[in-house]
């Protein structure tokens, strides 16, 4: 993997949990790490729902490997918010894909 082919910023988000002062379970998010990735956009898809229009847009984010990265996280990207379906380090623990998912109205 050369550097070049990282050339988007991207945020991925942690989500915390936490009990606020009535005993109801909040979740806040935090940036976890903001790298440089490959992105590629992987399929799409639209439908209609209710006489809504929703479009489903998958793609793959390449970063340097990265530990404590957890599937449960979220990608900032584009303006949108993307769910993380799926992580596969290559061989070597050098990079790893993320595949992840977003659904737009």
């Amino acid at each position: 993997m050369r550097a070049g082919d990282l050339n988007r910023k991207i945020t991925i988000q942690q989500i915390t949990r936490v009990q606020n002062a009535s005993g109801e379970m909040e979740e806040s998010t935090s940036t976890f790490v903001a790298p440089f990735a490959g992105v590629t956009y992987i399929r799409g898809a639209e439908s209609q729902v209710s006489q809504v229009q929703v479009g489903q847009q998958q793609a793959r984010f390449r970063i340097y490997h990265l530990a404590g990265l957890k599937m449960e996280m979220k990608i900032l990207h584009d303006g949108l918010t993307w769910d993380i379906q799926e992580l596969r380090p290559d061989e070597r623990n050098n990079s790893i894909d993320i595949i992840a998912m977003t659904v737009r109205n």
